[in-house]
């Protein structure tokens, strides 16, 4: 565990390289948060901003034991990391989402990435892992297909 820990440390937790990263806002204007429909849980844990933390939050994301049968992805507030597991069958409108976040479908469901009108801009399959680009999505629908 301290071996993948400290692996994990040297990478950043967003897919864009440092200098991105820094290119981003130095103050979120307000936390990011998430919101269901009609159902849906919504659960997040914080982890400090510093590469322990970065570690950490990257490593839960891609655990299924901490996840669960959820969609995970994790978001940079201005003093800590937040992950946030979604999961039952729900549309999730997120709020103050942004930049390049690595995220796990745990579910053998697809995953769908909504556009402010609903509309599809983008999925994840049963088991995939990747970054999202959070800019363009407004929502998240899990259950699909």
């Amino acid at each position: 565990m301290a071996v993948l820990a400290a692996l994990l440390s040297v990478l950043s937790i967003g897919a864009s390289p440092a200098p991105a990263q820094a290119a981003a806002p130095a103050a979120v204007a307000a936390d990011p948060w998430v919101s269901a429909r009609s159902g849906g849980t919504v659960r997040f844990w914080d982890f400090t901003l510093d590469g322990e933390g970065a570690a950490a939050a990257r490593w839960w994301v891609h655990s299924r034991a901490e996840c669960g049968d959820a969609f995970c992805t994790v978001q940079r507030l201005d003093d800590r990391y937040r992950v946030f597991s979604l999961s039952r069958c729900d549309t999730f409108d997120l709020h103050n989402f942004w930049g390049l976040f690595d995220s796990h479908n745990h579910g053998t469901l697809t995953v769908e990435f909504l556009d402010r009108w609903d509309g599809e801009i983008g999925w994840y399959t049963g088991g995939m892992r990747d970054t999202v680009d959070w800019g363009p999505v407004w929502a998240v629908r899990t259950c699909n297909r």
